[in-house]
């Protein structure tokens, strides 16, 4: 107990020797000021709110410091004020924190060198002096650490140990939309025409559409075989799909513009327009083939534009995310896809 505060005697006289002593004055309060703003748009700063009570003037407090601080552009007009809408202020107590705290390493370093000596020079153990020579290699050690971390960083590049919290910029992360990317894998009906090719209808599909269609249930997509099963109660009726160009996402971790179909269970819903009197469906200026119907598949509330469409071809190529029907099955299911359907994509 002896020896703790033996050290603590000596971390206090230390503090007092390294500790630059200033000499406090008595102050008188500062009133409340602030910054008023005249109709015009101009400001003036340090202003009480009694000075700015003109017609169309506002005016706005500042924060009064309790000791002005020094100004670096006019060291005889300290601020008496701290206004942190117009100065980076964060910044700057950041830079001086640096500061501060290689000068609190150096301090503490000399006091832990003082108290190893002290333990080196008044101790006859053995032990004790080994801990003394301890106790000043790492003082030291620690030291030359805060300083050579400082000084490699500086000979890199000075910039490192500076906050410029002004210098950074807004940056907008904007999400687009599968819509805005269907140029990889779709025509436009501008080069290709609003027409669609088709062939012989399936009959299986044919009669499931004549006798099931106001009664669609759910609608199952296998990603592995590439089938999509459209069911009413027990009847089924079994159709070929294909999928995005990129494969698929796992549940969950599908993003806009990632070219793969998202798994997961969804409803039919957004967009459906069907083609009609031969011409296809167009949307975003896209020929869809005989029908484009909407998936409500949305990332953070926004909806993905994925879907079940066809193309001009009436071929089954890969999609930017979406599930492609031939346009002779599309032309016969899409009515039947009535908004709320559950999708379950596997």
């Amino acid at each position: 107990m002896k020896k703790n505060i033996f050290y603590i005697l000596i971390i206090i006289i230390l503090a007092g020797i390294f500790t630059p002593v200033y000499k406090l004055q008595a102050q008188t309060p500062l009133p409340t000021l602030g910054t008023c703003t005249e109709p015009g748009g101009g400001q003036i700063d340090n202003v009480a709110q009694s000075d700015c009570q003109d017609p169309g003037e506002t005016w706005s407090p500042l924060y009064v410091l309790l000791a002005p601080l020094p100004n670096p552009n006019n060291s005889g007009t300290p601020f008496p004020t701290f206004d942190p809408s117009q100065t980076n202020n964060l910044g700057v107590y950041l830079n001086m924190m640096i500061t501060i705290f290689i000068g609190i390493c150096a301090v503490l370093s000399v006091v832990m060198i003082v108290i190893g000596g002290m333990e080196y020079m008044t101790s006859e153990l053995i032990a004790s002096k080994e801990e003394g020579k301890e106790r000043i290699l790492h003082a030291i050690f620690g030291l030359l650490l805060a300083l050579g971390a400082w000084t490699i960083l500086n000979q890199i590049n000075p910039d490192i140990l500076k906050t410029d919290l002004g210098s950074l910029q807004n940056v907008t992360v904007s999400v687009t939309a599968d819509t805005a990317n269907f140029a990889k894998t779709e025509q436009t009906a501008a080069s290709v025409g609003t027409g669609y090719k088709t062939n012989t209808p399936d009959a299986g599909v044919s009669s499931f559409a004549q006798n099931n269609c106001s009664s669609l249930s759910n609608i199952t997509v296998n990603t592995s075989t590439k089938q999509a099963n459209f069911c009413s109660g027990s009847n089924c009726v079994s159709v070929p799909v294909n999928l995005g160009y990129q494969g698929v996402a796992t549940a969950g971790q599908a993003q806009a513009g990632d070219n793969k179909t998202p798994i997961g269970t969804f409803t039919i819903g957004g967009t459906s327009i069907v083609g009609t009197n031969g011409k296809a469906a167009v949307a975003n200026g896209y020929n869809f083939g005989a029908a484009f119907v909407g998936i409500s598949a949305s990332i953070n509330g926004t909806n993905r534009g994925i879907g079940f469409h066809g193309n001009e071809t009436d071929t089954l190529g890969t999609t930017n995310g979406c599930i492609r029907m031939t346009n002779d099955d599309l032309a016969l299911l899409a009515p039947c896809m009535k908004a709320g359907t559950t999708v379950s994509i596997q």
